[in-house]
């Protein structure tokens, strides 16, 4: 369980999206008006695009996400502050408590990807991010029902829960090298003055991997004594990692994307991510089989305990990274305003990608040149809701960009996700 630990952390906190400082202002929505360094994150063939500035490198990128699948402030005020209950849970609230966590319990997905160095000279950009994903969820099952309401102990007491903990995570450094190559075309005959092609070639160097296997809680009466109860838990993980001294493994993928100028004020682009990307994990791999077992008698009072660790070494494995599809059209209503609308398709499930269809709206205001303000919209895919909103203060060669974003909801209280980023570059 503590590889498991360490990967979600390398990672980041749960729910993280992209977290690029001016993507985030749009809700993600960002394929088609990305340029330069955020090229690098949303659609290569941006790069070829017209940019004030041809060269920039990035000086500052951090980003936080904070966020769960079930609460929000105002479900945790009401069940964990004196305040929401008045220091006892009414059996309605206890009620609602269980109800909230339902049959898939406390779920958790994430997705990370911060860059530590990147530069855009030209048509020509180059990247090193920390990136990862996951998916996981806890349920609590039959013992948070205990907790709650207490239980009757009687002949037939007793329980197991399987699956109590599900996860999958996975962290790597990222090395990207991509390029853009820009046609001018006739716009007289066909309406379109420019198209682009753009590709990206990204090197996973993999930090670590995890994934349970088996996971089971259970309490029984000994069958030796009826006064005796017997609690046991077993959890098994899947793992590799870098704590053997070498990478925990490697492997390849290709960011691909098309962007085309349609009369003066209209943009397309289409891309994908991870084209045919895999790790190879191979660096500590094992295989990690915990068990715990207590003995109790009906008053509580332990009366034996045992515990075991079992680690095996396994053979190498590999596993798909999550591929998504990314559409977007812009249009520039005057100098100062444009619009963007966007459709993204996960093309599967790895750690946490969702098949289900995101739409979204992203707008852009500059009231002045050095001035940008943003906001976004999306719902559907593996957010659901998600709104943002930015700006930035563009002195010169000097840009700092800042962005806000909520999940679950458009007010703090209700959402169930808080991310925000902001990234400083210098450009010339």
């Amino acid at each position: 369980m503590k590889t498991l630990y360490i990967i979600l952390a390398a990672c980041g906190l749960m729910f993280a999206q992209n977290l690029n400082s001016v993507g985030l202002g749009y809700a993600g929505n960002y394929t088609v008006m990305s340029r330069g360094l955020d090229a690098l994150d949303y659609n290569p063939a941006n790069l070829a695009m017209f940019r004030r500035y041809a060269n920039e490198i990035n000086l500052v990128n951090t980003g936080l996400a904070l966020g769960n699948s079930v609460f929000n402030l105002n479900s945790y005020n009401r069940f964990f502050t004196r305040e929401g209950h008045g220091g006892t849970l009414s059996v309605a609230e206890r009620v609602d408590l269980l109800t909230l966590f339902g049959n898939d319990g406390l779920g958790f997905d994430f997705k990370v990807q911060s860059r530590l160095f990147a530069f855009a000279a030209g048509h020509w950009g180059g990247s090193v991010s920390l990136t990862g994903q996951g998916k996981g969820a806890i349920v609590p099952g039959k013992p948070l029902e205990m907790l709650l309401f207490g239980s009757t102990v009687g002949e037939d007491f007793g329980f197991s829960e399987q699956d109590v903990l599900a996860a999958e995570a996975y962290s790597a450094i990222k090395s990207g090298l991509s390029y853009a190559y820009r046609i001018k075309l006739n716009r007289e005959k066909t309406g379109f003055s420019y198209l682009a092609i753009g590709a990206t070639f990204n090197y996973f160097a993999g930090l670590g991997y995890a994934r349970t296997t088996q996971s089971e809680i259970s309490v029984q009466r000994s069958a030796e004594n009826a006064d005796q109860f017997v609690s046991a838990a077993s959890f098994a993980v899947q793992k590799a990692d870098i704590l053997s001294g070498k990478l925990a493994g490697s492997g390849f993928g290709m960011d691909l994307g098309i962007t085309a100028r349609y009369k003066r004020a209209v943009h397309l682009s289409l891309a994908v991510t991870n084209v045919g990307a895999n790790i190879g994990w191979s660096g500590n791999a094992q295989q990690i089989q915990f068990s715990q077992r207590d003995t109790s008698d009906i008053g509580g009072t332990a009366s034996g305990s045992f515990s075991a660790t079992d680690t095996t070494a396994i053979n190498p494995f590999s596993t798909p990274l999550p591929s998504t599809l990314s559409f977007g059209a812009s249009l520039r209503l005057f100098a100062p305003l444009k619009i963007a609308l966007e459709y993204r398709q996960g093309l599967d499930n790895y750690f946490g990608n969702s098949k289900r269809a995101q739409f979204g709206a992203a707008i852009l205001y500059k009231p002045f040149s050095w001035l940008p303000l943003r906001s976004g919209v999306s719902v559907g895919g593996r957010a659901g809701f998600q709104w943002g909103v930015g700006m930035g203060l563009h002195l010169g060669p000097i840009a700092l960009d800042m962005s806000y974003a909520l999940k679950g909801a458009a007010q703090p209280m209700q959402a169930t996700g808080v991310y925000s980023g902001v990234s400083l570059r210098l450009r010339y």
